[in-house]
């Protein structure tokens, strides 16, 4: 999928000073390999990836002038990326009479209904479209509600798609409402961090609520280059519920252009070893009280799985 989550890792790398130019090509990229002097750093991009043929000078656009950078991204025509996402929600869209059914069964323990999230963390309902802030579902208190409830589905409700020949691979989350089941496919995580509030001390998801922000609980999807940040607020449990929601949640590429302020490329004295690359981005964060953190991989058991927007390493404009 055409990232647009990371403005973050591209102004850190525009602070790079490299002798050889760097040739990238646009809507590209999740992980990027940089060579200087035999020594590789790997490190999360925002769509863009290293290629040996023709393509755009590193240098001359993502040079430490960050205001140019910025610049030049916002120039940047997305359409082809905007077509790739509203073409992937269509393919997911059931027919009408499956939606009827399964909202208007007889018994309230039959009756569910189906969500999608997109990457910006807006709910719909699964048949809306077009997908975009005007058709998304935008109530506070619903919001609220619905996602203090997001959990993994369980074995039990698993069967109980079964039954109905509904793939549980395709909603592999739910947010239940007393008897009534909401099953939900995201793009990425059913939680997207949508903002930093409180002085930059907490992120905000759905519609009010918050997670205290952390710089040791971000990771980097080696995938796709995204930005997720762990999930540590204990959400309340519903007496059937085994763990508590997610894992990592997504961060919106908004906030993530925030987080660039204090991103930056290790030093090349400071390259990670080997051993630690399997497990250290190649980016770092700078600390509220000084110093800095490395940034992990996003482990792979966390990555989102194929019920999920595919990330298109190369769409065509």
């Amino acid at each position: 999928m055409l990232s647009l989550q990371h403005d973050a890792v591209v102004a850190a790398h525009g602070r790079l000073r490299d002798k050889n130019p760097i040739t990238l090509s646009p809507w590209n990229g999740a992980v990027v390999g940089l060579h200087n002097a035999g020594t590789r750093m790997r490190f999360a991009t925002k769509s863009w990836s290293i290629l040996g043929r023709k393509g755009l000078n590193f240098h001359s656009l993502l040079h430490p002038l960050r205001a140019q950078t910025r610049a030049f991204f916002a120039s940047v025509p997305c359409r082809s990326a905007t077509h790739y996402i509203d073409e992937w929600f269509a393919e997911t869209i059931k027919p009408k009479s499956f939606y009827q059914k399964h909202s208007k069964a007889t018994s309230s323990n039959n009756r569910c209904y189906f969500y999608s999230v997109d990457l910006q963390g807006r709910l719909f309902l699964e048949e809306t479209l077009p997908k975009n802030i005007a058709t998304s579902i935008k109530d506070t208190k619903f919001l609220d509600f619905f996602f203090r409830r997001v959990r993994r589905i369980s074995p039990e409700q698993a069967t109980f798609l079964h039954e109905r020949n509904i793939s549980w691979k395709e909603y592999p989350f739910v947010s239940v409402c007393g008897v009534e089941k909401n099953f939900i496919r995201p793009a990425a995580t059913p939680i997207v961090f949508h903002s930093l509030i409180s002085d930059d001390s907490e992120l905000s998801f759905a519609g009010n609520l918050v997670e205290p922000f952390n710089v040791e609980n971000l990771a980097i999807s080696p995938k796709s280059g995204r930005l997720y940040h762990r999930l540590t607020k204990p959400v309340p449990k519903s007496k059937t519920s085994q763990v508590l929601c997610l894992e990592y949640a997504l961060i919106r590429s908004a906030v993530a252009v925030q987080l660039s302020e204090i991103m930056e490329p290790l030093e090349e004295e400071e390259h990670i070893s080997d051993s630690d690359s399997k497990s250290y981005s190649g980016l770092q964060i700078q600390l509220g009280k000084g110093g800095y953190q490395r940034i992990p991989w996003l482990p792979v058991e966390y990555e989102p799985g194929d019920w999920a927007m595919p990330f298109q390493a190369d769409v065509s404009q």
